[in-house]
């Protein structure tokens, strides 16, 4: 017998629900059109016009805690190349890849938390999870 697993339909209209809410606070400044641009973004779009203009291939990424001495990786440099190459240097492109982000943490919690915990527990954190906008 072939046995498939059927998707609680619950579940699934709750999952939904909460992602549809949860894009809510993330998409204010998406629609609005609102660039939020400050020092560290500035500094990224430069890096990522070296790579992407200028051909000029980093191996170090964004310097940490302001004294020096520890760097991150360039991946999220090569990451906002992406929106950089398709938008040609517009930043409301690393916006949208912000938004689309902040979607995906959520729907990968909802799995991760699912595999992990109760039913009713995974709710209860994609639920709060939701409330944070900077994820």
């Amino acid at each position: 017998m072939n046995k498939r697993k059927v998707p609680d339909k619950k579940f699934l209209f709750f999952s939904i629900i909460i992602v549809v809410i949860a894009a809510i606070p993330r998409s204010i400044e998406l629609i609005s059109g609102n660039y939020l641009f400050g020092f560290d973004q500035g500094l990224f779009f430069q890096a990522v016009k070296q790579i992407v203009v200028e051909k000029n291939f980093t191996l170090i990424g964004a310097e940490v805690g302001g004294r020096g001495g520890f760097f991150q990786g360039p991946g999220w440099y090569y990451l906002l190349s992406i929106p950089f190459i398709l938008t040609k240097g517009d930043p409301y492109g690393a916006m949208v890849l912000m938004w689309m982000l902040g979607l995906l943490t959520i729907i990968f919690s909802l799995v991760l938390v699912k595999k992990c915990f109760l039913q009713r527990r995974l709710l209860w954190s994609v639920f709060f999870l939701r409330f944070l906008p900077k994820l």
